[in-house]
């Protein structure tokens, strides 16, 4: 992991040089998908590697937000839920609560154990992305979004999780927002003791554009050629296939860009070419809009992918 987190590192450095840019790094966003089925083994190759890129970068750990992708939600973990209400372990009504208990525990292991490094491996239940006291302001709303405010950068950014209802489910195969999270966001910017004179910026997983449906297509007939081939497992396909579900709620993040003026919304999940889209503000003598972009996986051909 080393190795592609330099090269990750250098590519950095070659672009900021390519733009005349003069500034270092001051933030790392992780829009999601940090792993392609949640497995253990998966996170413990994100820690290292994202270890060694704040390493190369110069950036403090407490300098990067993460947000859930749609692959960091534990399928495994959610089946044996259902087979504990198959075996009567649990009643139907708390089907749901369990699987949003169980279904983003080793993600939030992962970043866990990113903040701090002294953390052992917590394959449980229960533990929620934790902040070390240096990471500054951070403030948790619910259900599952965090605000982090960098004074020393005048940022702040809104670290969404768009995975609400994700599980093994077919029926729960699409990112959603619900109100509870966006009128968090909106009531935490709108708090006269939040400081408004900070750039924002939102962090969330799933594209609330849409996916050009010709790259959809063209996608999920190459991943079908790789499962033909051996070279794909069935099972894992079927968690690729489900990216191609939309995102509910995002008028939702339209709302909170245009009446918090958000200046940057950042995204992942994305299977398509580059696109920048830009949403209006609203208010009363406001001008600007949010630039909204893509910053999702491109291949998954590993030829094409660097070493590692």
């Amino acid at each position: 992991m080393a190795g592609l987190a330099g090269r990750c590192a250098g590519a950095v450095h070659d672009a900021r040089e390519a733009l005349g840019w003069q500034e270092e790094v001051g933030l790392v966003l992780v829009t999601g998908d940090v792993a392609e089925a949640a497995r253990p083994g998966e996170y413990d190759s994100a820690l290292a590697f994202f270890g060694a890129l704040v390493a190369r970068l110069g950036v403090p750990r407490s300098a990067v937000v993460f947000v859930p992708g749609n692959h960091d939600v534990s399928w495994t973990r959610c089946q044996a839920v259902e087979g504990d209400l198959r075996d009567g372990l649990i009643a139907d009504q708390d089907l749901r609560a369990r699987l949003d208990e169980v279904k983003l525990a080793r993600f939030n292991d992962m970043v866990a154990r990113f903040y701090d490094p002294s953390l052992p491996r917590h394959d449980g239940a229960g533990r929620g992305p934790m902040r070390p006291a240096a990471a500054g302001s951070v403030t948790a709303l619910p259900p599952g979004a965090h605000v982090h405010d960098f004074a020393e950068l005048s940022v702040s950014v809104a670290a969404l999780d768009s995975c609400e209802v994700e599980s093994h489910r077919v029926e729960d195969h699409r990112g959603h927002l619900g109100d509870a999270q966006a009128q968090a966001v909106l009531a935490h910017w709108r708090d006269p003791q939040t400081p408004a004179d900070r750039i924002r910026i939102v962090a969330v997983h799933h594209n609330p554009v849409p996916t050009i449906p010709a790259a959809i297509r063209a996608w999920r007939d190459w991943l079908g050629s790789q499962v033909d081939h051996g070279k794909l497992d069935a099972g894992l396909f079927d968690q690729f296939a489900a990216d191609a579900v939309g995102f509910e709620g995002h008028e939702k993040l339209q709302a909170i860009a245009a009446d918090a003026q958000v200046s940057l919304l950042f995204h992942g999940h994305h299977h398509a070419s580059e696109a920048v889209h830009a949403w209006g503000w609203r208010g009363k003598g406001v001008a600007g809009d949010t630039r909204v972009i893509s910053a999702g996986s491109l291949c998954l051909v590993a030829a094409k992918l660097p070493a590692e």
